[in-house]
Parts: structure tokens; sequence; C-alpha cells
């Protein structure tokens, strides 16, 4: 039977909390795949609409990656 990696509640900080559910082996990997997950979703939301209010928007966000936080979740059956 494979063991799967447990899943990780992440906070990532974005001049606002976004909260992913990561799968992954320890809370510092459980972080570093949060933050390429929330800045590929900002990528695609300012691809879709390039030149509104979207895009401004992002493009004013800041990481404070001291804020960003990993909790363990309960193991998935």
């Amino acid at each position: 039977m494979t063991t799967r990696p447990p899943h990780w509640r992440v906070d990532i900080y974005y001049s606002g909390f976004t909260t992913l559910e990561i799968e992954a082996a320890d809370a510092d990997a459980a972080i570093l795949k949060g933050r390429v997950e929330a800045a590929y979703r900002l990528s695609l939301a300012t691809m879709a609409d390039p030149d509104g209010a979207m895009a401004q928007l992002v493009t004013t966000l800041e990481p404070w990656e001291e804020c960003d936080t990993a909790e363990p979740m309960a193991q998935k059956e």
C-alpha cells in the first residue's frame, strides 16, 4: 500500500490571505507549493482580463512571506 503525503491547510499572504489545501511531505514544502499555486492563480486572473480591474489589483499585491503558514489536516481516506 502506498502512503500518500499529508495534506496541509496553507495560508499565503498577498495583501490578504489565500487559503489552499496542499499535499506535501512537510510544512515547508507545503508553503512553497502554496506560494507557487497562489501566484499561478493570480496570473490566470490577470490573463483573463489584462486591462481590467483584476489586473490592476494584482499589480498592487504585496507578498508577506513571514505570514505564510501551514497546518496539518486530517488524512483523507
